[in-house]
């Protein structure tokens, strides 16, 4: 009995709440446009379109203490880093033999699921083949460490914990 009840007055309701008219108004319509037939016609209405734009939207002020901080500079022949993946695997750098050119960013990425890595300049343990050219902590699986390379030489370097994986990046002009 109360299942049925149930059910007869979720009827009801569905059929009720369909009846229902909305109370909120709904959204006025945009203005339509105004087909102009002579030249002051459409003057006036791009007069009169451009004055609500200017009442709708109202130019925002700068505070003067933003004004005497902010600088903007323009980057002329602005070109982005190449770039180059070394994957350190678990037997070692790939690849291990890295040509680019000088400004070239390398990202050295442990792909190894099961060990850490730590890419450091020559020579072992005290990385100062090429100051600055190394990850200084262990790297865990898909971590990465990059490097900017940006003058010609030749690095070698290795995994500062399987100090016998190396490699050697050649960078030209």
């Amino acid at each position: 009995m109360k299942r049925s009840l149930a059910i007869t007055l979720s009827i009801a309701a569905l059929a009720f709440a369909g009846c229902q008219t909305a109370t909120t108004p709904a959204t006025p319509p945009a203005t339509p446009p105004v087909v102009a037939t002579t030249t002051q016609q459409i003057s006036t209405q791009q007069t009169t379109a451009s004055q609500q734009t200017t009442q709708q939207d109202p130019p925002v002020a700068m505070p003067a203490e933003l004004k005497t901080k902010m600088t903007i500079t323009a980057v002329k022949d602005y070109k982005p880093y190449p770039v180059m993946t070394v994957g350190l695997a678990d037997d070692g750098f790939y690849p291990s033999d890295i040509r680019i050119t000088a400004g070239t960013k390398v990202v050295f990425q442990n792909i190894d699921e099961n060990g850490e890595h730590w890419p450091a300049s020559d020579p072992h343990p005290i990385h100062n083949g090429l100051p600055g050219l190394d990850a200084k902590k262990a790297l865990k699986y898909n971590e990465f460490y990059e490097y900017i390379f940006d003058k010609p030489g030749t690095y070698p370097m290795h995994d500062h914990l399987n100090p016998n994986f190396k490699a050697v990046v050649t960078v030209t002009e």
